[in-house]
């Protein structure tokens, strides 16, 4: 019998104690792999596997992150890497227990960065507390390898997400 590690891990200091929380380890169903704590970096690849989350835009094989957070919090999340070797695409969901997805509206397609106009970055986004699924995925249905960054952003975001329909006009 082996005991999973908690999620969600988050400390906060404060009168000469630290405050640590988490949520109890479970079953993760509608993921391919967890975040456990911030910052996070991956090297991962989306090559061969399922299309199991509706990315807006186009769909293809998907690789999904769960990431539980504790207390609002701003990251940023991003493939922009010289790991990363094909044109990405991310975009933030919660899903109840049958895994079926909303949007948080967090999507994006391309972000230019020193290492492509291609590679993928959401800056600056606001999720109150609760279970996310970041997603990889890729653009008309591509695949490949990539480095995916998710950290505490400095970065406040000024505006909320584009819409569904511009995302889509923007693909097409």
């Amino acid at each position: 019998w082996v005991l999973a590690a908690p999620l969600g891990v988050t400390t906060t200091p404060g009168n000469g104690f630290i405050e640590l929380n988490w949520s109890e380890p479970g079953t993760n169903l509608c993921a391919d792999a967890v975040i456990p704590q911030l910052p996070f970096n991956d090297i991962g690849s989306n090559v061969g596997m399922g299309d199991d989350w509706l990315v807006q835009g186009s769909q293809g094989a998907d690789f999904a992150y769960m990431l539980i957070l504790n207390s609002q919090t701003t990251l940023d999340v991003t493939v922009c890497s010289a790991l990363t070797d094909y044109d990405p695409k991310l975009e933030i969901f919660t899903a109840n227990a049958e895994c079926i997805e909303t949007t948080t509206g967090h999507y994006n397609d391309d972000n230019a960065c020193e290492f492509s106009g291609l590679h993928s970055s959401l800056l600056g986004v606001q999720l109150v507390p609760g279970s996310y699924y970041i997603v990889v995925d890729g653009y008309g249905g591509q695949e490949g390898n990539y480095e995916i960054n998710v950290t505490h952003s400095d970065f406040a975001q000024i505006s909320s997400p584009p819409s569904i329909r511009e995302n889509i006009r923007y693909e097409t």
